[in-house]
């Protein structure tokens, strides 16, 4: 099995689903990092034998799925973000952290 990541150029698509790509693999970073050294729109990891799994505890699974979420977020309310907040997500999370630390951990 490569020990290194091995990503493919990757051509324009219609929809993200018409690219294969491993992105819960230890070695994904890497072959972000190539395709942009390479000046690729795209990649694909189709034919890749370098896969390793990433392994996530629950803690880091909850991490990155809130951070995700304050991405998509971001990404689809990016407007409103020229107005001073008043409340909405980031309350939320201020009240969720403080529910944890009162709770302590699960």
């Amino acid at each position: 099995m490569p020990t290194r990541a091995n990503p493919m150029e990757s051509g324009l698509v219609n929809r993200p689903s018409q690219v294969e790509r491993k992105v819960m693999c230890t070695r994904y970073q890497d072959c972000l990092d190539e395709a942009i050294r390479q000046n690729w729109v795209s990649f694909s990891c189709r034919k890749c034998r370098a896969y390793q799994p990433l392994e996530l505890d629950q803690t880091e699974w909850l991490a990155d799925s809130l951070a995700c979420l304050a991405l998509m977020y971001v990404a689809e309310l990016h407007q409103q973000f020229k107005q001073k907040p008043r409340g909405g997500i980031v309350l939320r999370l201020q009240r969720l952290r403080s529910r944890q630390c009162l709770l302590g951990p699960g």
